[in-house]
């Protein structure tokens, strides 16, 4: 069990404790008996205060399309947002892209806004998807917080650059079930703006990650920072 009390039930698996109580209340709420017992989407966890920092890696599609396009200008708002109070929240935010030849680390764990800002600016794009290159960093940083909360934001549009030496399935799952079995849950901003079939493969890879969706073009700046605050 976690250091800290419980100040509550939410739907962020960080804690890695069920609240039974919050997770019964849910279903009730949504208007479903407990007879068949309790559905997994309705299933809360415990809120830990004083558990220690808070540590958010966002992994985003840096391919020449999204520069252009100034998503990644939202990405930006967000994590200066994320950190503007950063000292009370004991936030820490890192940033891998993946676009041109590899994924690449933009900017490290750290609490500084004003250092976020500086490298998303100086962040270049390339055409190629590396997606799969930046699941295996991203393992790398996530073993280096394994005793501290962590949450994973993909921005993605589905789409990724497949595997030579591998199954790209293979890959694919195993960082999902890495993050599954550290308690590290994963969050999925689709970034492909536009056609259902785009929709479709993007949510294919969220469900293979076993990631929660959401669609970056419903959003504002100020709405994903909250999303992501509120822990999801």
């Amino acid at each position: 069990m976690q250091k800290g009390r419980c100040i509550g039930y939410t739907q962020n698996r960080s804690s890695g404790e069920i609240h039974a109580v919050g997770s019964v209340v849910t279903q009730l709420i949504a208007g479903e008996t407990l007879e068949d017992g309790l559905r997994e989407e309705h299933v809360r966890y415990r809120k830990i205060a004083g558990r220690g920092r808070r540590n958010i890696l966002f992994i985003v599609d840096t391919s020449g399309s999204m520069i252009a396009s100034g998503r990644l200008s939202l990405v930006k708002g967000c994590v200066v947002s994320l950190l503007s109070d950063a000292y009370v929240t004991r936030t820490r935010v890192a940033i891998v892209g993946y676009g041109g030849m590899k994924a690449r680390l933009i900017l490290p764990l750290t609490s500084s806004a004003e250092m976020a800002a500086q490298r998303i600016d100086a962040a270049k794009g390339g055409g190629s998807t590396p997606l799969l290159d930046a699941f295996r960093l991203a393992m790398r940083l996530l073993d280096g917080v394994q005793d501290e909360p962590a949450e994973v934001v993909l921005l993605s549009d589905g789409g990724y650059d497949r595997s030579r030496n591998m199954s790209s399935a293979h890959v694919i799952s195993g960082f999902g079930e890495f993050c599954k079995k550290r308690n590290v849950p994963i969050y999925f901003i689709d970034s492909s703006g536009g056609t259902r079939t785009a929709q479709q493969r993007a949510k294919r890879l969220a469900k293979a990650l076993h990631a929660d969706y959401r669609r970056l073009e419903d959003m504002r700046a100020e709405e994903l920072a909250e999303y992501v605050s509120q822990g999801f």
